[in-house]
């Protein structure tokens, strides 16, 4: 099976700080992969230049077997089809869970009653129930739920790639829970 990401002797520099230095990753589809690393070692580099946030000085990254970072070519983030949670959650304090889940969707205009079966799946799927019309600083009852909220919004753009099994961790890495799909789904 070819990868659906490849990541080939990618590397970075900050003026003399050398943030990656020839990194190789591929990833196949259905792999669920951590990026583990004591802070500044690059990780968030790393995920900025598949994101396309940031070029590469060396090396390249192809999407799907096509190269879409490299030090002469780098495909704008929002046409790599990719989804990115950061540390932060990066959710619109003003607009309600459902609506911070249904942005990116409203984005590729789907049409609204697509929308609403896509956000109710993903709410049952991840114990959202009754945070729907919270505002994120209202949601965060649990240490993990403003990071759940942010995980189903990019999720809720590409549902049938969501995996069997989703672990949410903290920037320590330490787990919060783990969420599965029902054998019936």
């Amino acid at each position: 099976m070819k990868p659906i990401l490849e990541v080939r002797g990618v590397q970075k520099s900050f003026g003399s700080y050398a943030a990656l230095r020839g990194i190789n990753l591929s990833v196949r589809s259905g792999e669920i992969i951590s990026v583990l690393g004591p802070s500044g070692c690059g990780k968030s580099t790393l995920l900025q230049v598949i994101a396309g946030l940031t070029r590469p000085d060396v090396g390249e990254v192809l999407l799907r077997g096509e190269q879409v970072a490299s030090p002469s070519r780098l495909v704008p983030p929002e046409k790599r089809n990719l989804n990115m949670v950061f540390q932060d959650y990066a959710l619109w304090p003003h607009m309600s869970v459902y609506a911070n889940i249904a942005y990116g969707l409203q984005r590729k205009k789907m049409k609204a009653d697509l929308i609403q079966a896509k956000i109710a799946e993903l709410v049952k799927l991840l114990r959202l129930e009754g945070l729907e019309q919270r505002l994120p600083p209202d949601c965060r009852t649990t240490s993990s739920t403003g990071r759940t909220c942010s995980y189903t919004r990019v999720s809720a753009r590409e549902l049938r790639s969501l995996p069997s099994s989703l672990t949410i961790c903290s920037r320590s890495g330490k787990s919060f829970g783990t969420v599965r799909r029902s054998s019936s789904e």
